[in-house]
């Protein structure tokens, strides 16, 4: 997910994905302390969306 592709989303889609993404970071925090997370580059994939969608969020606020 790109920023361009962010800042063509509306703020309640925006708040939307980001509840999404956190949902899915926990998950993948707790298979990666079960020792069952088979990709662990999505962890940090995920938190780099939810900063993207955080700062477009905060730019809309300015």
């Amino acid at each position: 997910m790109t920023a361009d592709e962010i800042r063509q989303m509306k703020d309640d889609e925006i708040k939307k994905a980001i509840a999404e993404k956190k949902r899915s970071l926990l998950s993948y925090r707790i298979q990666r302390v079960n020792g069952r997370l088979e990709h662990p580059h999505l962890v940090k994939t995920e938190k780099r969306i939810v900063a993207r969608l955080n700062t477009v969020l905060a730019e809309r606020k300015k």
